[in-house]
């Protein structure tokens, strides 16, 4: 449990020598909305920082009324990827709250490593907790396979 943890940290500026290094982000196109507080990145979105890297057809940050510093949520959808040295996670939708510190991947999430591969319906990481979460309900179960 604890490697799924570890990408998310990694991914989300969790560790202050992640939060040193330079987020490059490259889209097919970017559009603010000021009167929606809204950031958009869409068209083949590619986030890399130090040795991750996500891809997701669109990428929109919400932000609050302290302007674009004041992250409400980071919301990635479609094809969703997150590539890490030891794991790769893929989705259909991925969000993050700054505030409660809670990522959310949802739509046929897969998660392998090199210790196995567990997937499910929806993936939650609370990083105050320290706890992930896979889970089934109405939309599927939880598999997990996982090499000796």
């Amino acid at each position: 449990m604890k490697a799924w943890f570890a990408l998310f940290a990694v991914l989300l500026l969790a560790t202050p020598a992640m939060a040193e290094d330079k987020v490059r982000i490259t889209a097919d196109s970017f559009t603010v909305a000021e009167d929606q507080s809204l950031a958009t990145f869409s068209g083949s979105v590619v986030v890399i920082q130090a040795d991750m890297t996500v891809h997701a057809d669109k990428v929109v940050v919400h932000y609050g009324a302290g302007g674009p510093s004041d992250i409400d949520t980071l919301e990635a959808t479609g094809s969703l990827i997150i590539d890490a040295p030891d794991q790769k996670v893929t989705g259909s939708r991925g969000v993050y709250d700054p505030k409660t510190r809670i990522m959310t991947v949802t739509g046929n999430v897969k998660v392998v490593s090199s210790s196995g591969t567990v997937t499910g319906p929806s993936l939650e990481v609370d990083f105050n907790a320290h706890t992930t979460r896979f889970a089934g309900g109405g939309n599927g179960r939880v598999t997990g396979v996982f090499n000796p």
